[in-house]
């Protein structure tokens, strides 16, 4: 199931009754001030049970730290994640921490990028970057990257003086009973090491895994979907006692927990290679491969998983030694599973998203893929929760009451391609939220599950900034600003751009699609709408303070028809581009910020 669930599905929702609690509210996080917060934890603070955060693009020194609340906290712009970094420089240490859910209460991450910065940071005794902790409610992580923090043993001194060499894992879950990982990178930060003037510090120590999961004061369930777990990677040594390379570390290590994961694949920690000494006794060897899955009393099902053991090391010689000796003993590679009990299920991954090419007016594309011969549909349901099912392939993700879209008949059956393009009915309700799963039913008895989402649609006729520029001759970047709103019934949208080079041309443009990753380089700035370019003429000429303004009339062409249509529920993404005869670079013109507007009635 794709992402795009959060923002097309919830358009439906509504229809059948499914919508958010009570007067549940919106924030939205900005660090440019355009927003209700320019901190997401300041947010957190602000918002009641059952609120939604709603976070823009950028990097923000910050923490999440939910304790026993119900929250979704999502990036409003799916193709721009924000990066939340925890730097323990920036007055920290800061948090990544849910605890103390009740049952009944849930919290949801969305399109985040969460990473722990230096010298460990988090919460004291933190194992991972997510922590996750005493959880009875459910909490869903879904198209997140989860970083771990790399240590480093200072230069000025021996290692653990000023700062411990302990690294961090991605994500650790303990006593919670309900916790999704759904297309997710898990990945461990590493161990960094080096001289002091004094002489060599040896920087040893074991690094955590990626993820782990452990009981605590209840017991542990976890459903991983479509994600990806990797154990770090050991770095280049300076070991006066030998030069080895450093071990890879675990992927996953499991114990007194249950977990079940589809689609996932686990991926051991590189050893690494052995420098070459120069003490005339002991030639260094090569760091052992991590391992991909440890399980200690444990119970884990999973269904078209991978177990990528670790790459070994190579030995080094010493090679001031006369005469030279033999090579230092290699690493060994990494296990893919070790420990019990590892149940494989049989059957395929069944799986449905969204293709955008297929959403017509009142209605939405939804492409299954299976088995021929399956029935599919789709579960909703109003919260999420757990519920290990042994006669399906897959875990339910959905609390009580659940209700199917095709009611007492399935939506429709795979055809011998095993792929099933449908169009289903829906009504548009900004602000509803709800969580879906597609179900597959494979003849009497048989079922399958796809990985479960939570699904929001943000209220409209939002604008904000979705990717920056450069400076230009004036030393400062062009300032894309909007006045009035994005109605297109009100028609009142007005763009104006601000510290421009005096009585250039320039010209606003849209387009509706944005720019991949932070934008492509384009003349002296960048380029950040995608897609086919429309130009708003005539051409413009800044004025002597680099002032340039136009109001946007949404019934005039481009905007009222053709490619270019701005239809209520599109975004469109504006900008502007100007010469700048005395540019930095070399080019000669430039690009103001690109700003994001929402289309609403």
């Amino acid at each position: 199931m794709h992402s795009l669930f959060r923002s097309a599905l919830a358009t439906f929702v509504f229809a059948f009754g499914i919508a958010s609690g009570g007067n549940a509210s919106v924030f939205i996080v900005d660090q440019s001030g355009a927003g209700d917060f320019t901190s997401i934890q300041d947010a957190i603070v602000a918002a009641s049970d059952g609120d939604t955060i709603l976070v823009r693009a950028g990097y923000y020194f910050d923490g999440i730290h939910i304790d026993g609340k119900s929250l979704a906290i999502m990036a409003q712009d799916p193709q721009n994640p924000p990066w939340i970094i925890e730097d323990y420089e920036d007055g920290g240490p800061k948090v990544f921490l849910i605890e103390n859910l009740m049952q009944g209460q849930g919290v949801v991450l969305d399109h985040l990028r969460l990473r722990m910065d230096v010298f460990d940071g988090g919460i004291e005794g933190a194992k991972g970057t997510l922590t996750i902790r005493e959880c009875r409610g459910s909490v869903r992580v879904q198209s997140c990257e989860l970083y771990g923090g790399w240590s480093m043993c200072a230069l000025c001194g021996p290692c653990g003086s000023p700062y411990s060499c302990n690294q961090t894992g991605g994500a650790h879950v303990s006593g919670s009973s309900d916790v999704f990982f759904v297309g997710c990178t898990i990945a461990a930060g590493y161990i960094a090491c080096w001289k002091d003037v004094e002489g060599s510090v040896n920087c040893g120590g074991t690094p955590q895994p990626a993820l782990r999961v452990e009981v605590g004061l209840a017991p542990t369930n976890v459903a991983l979907y479509d994600s990806h777990v990797i154990g770090t990677a050991g770095r280049d040594p300076i070991d006066p006692q030998g030069y080895d390379g450093w071990d890879g570390g675990t992927a996953a290590e499991i114990s007194d927990s249950f977990v079940f994961a589809s689609n996932t694949i686990f991926e051991g920690g590189q050893g690494s290679d052995a420098d070459s000494g120069s003490s005339p006794h002991t030639p260094g060897e090569g760091g052992n491969g991590g391992d991909a899955l440890v399980l200690s009393n444990a119970v884990m099902k999973e269904l078209n998983c991978s177990f990528l053991g670790g790459q070994p090391g190579s030995g080094a010689p010493c090679d001031v030694c006369d005469p030279p000796l033999p090579p230092g003993r290699g690493g060994l590679p990494g296990a893919g599973v070790t420990g019990c009990c590892l149940e494989s299920l049989s059957g395929p991954v069944r799986s449905a998203h969204i293709t955008g090419n297929q959403i017509v007016p009142g209605k939405l594309g939804v492409t299954f893929t299976g088995i021929p011969g399956d029935q599919v549909d789709l579960a909703l349901s109003a919260g999420g929760g757990f519920a290990y099912q042994p006669d399906r392939l897959g875990v339910l993700g959905l609390a009580s009451p659940v209700t199917l879209v095709g009611g007492a008949s399935p939506l429709g059956t795979l055809p011998a391609t095993g792929e099933l393009s449908l169009l289903v009915d829906y009504a548009v309700a900004p602000g509803t939220q709800a969580d879906l799963q597609p179900v597959f039913s494979a003849g009497v008895g048989e079922k399958a599950l796809g990985p479960p989402f939570r699904v929001f649609e943000a209220p409209g006729c939002n604008i904000w900034v979705h990717c920056n520029s450069l400076p230009n001759s004036t030393g400062s970047p062009a300032a894309l600003t909007a006045s009035g709103t994005s109605s297109h019934g009100a028609n009142d949208l007005v763009l104006s751009v601000s510290q421009l080079p005096p009585a250039e041309l320039g010209m606003f443009f849209y387009s509706l699609a944005p720019a991949t990753g932070w934008g492509n380089w384009a003349g002296d700035g960048v380029l950040c709408s995608g897609g086919a370019l429309f130009r708003l003429q005539p051409a413009l000429v800044a004025s002597a303070q680099g002032t340039a303004s136009r109001a946007i009339d949404m019934q005039m062409p481009p905007m009222n028809s053709g490619a270019g249509a701005l239809e209520n529920g599109a975004r469109a993404y504006f900008q502007y581009v100007y010469r700048d005869a005395q540019s930095p670079g070399p080019e000669g013109f430039n690009f103001s910020n690109g700003l994001t507007v929402e289309i609403c009635p």
